[in-house]
């Protein structure tokens, strides 16, 4: 057997490193709607 198989080595191209993605801006939370006076016409589950 040939040992020159052993000394060939692959080139490999370099892989591209990945850039870090920019984080994606939180979008700003909904404030809580106020609680609806209750309403005796339209009880809740009528």
């Amino acid at each position: 057997m040939s040992s020159a198989a052993m000394e060939i080595e692959i080139e490999e191209p370099p892989a591209p490193s990945p850039e870090p993605e920019p984080p994606l801006p939180t979008p700003p939370e909904p404030e809580p709607e106020p609680p609806l006076p209750s309403d005796d016409t339209h009880p809740i589950g009528g």
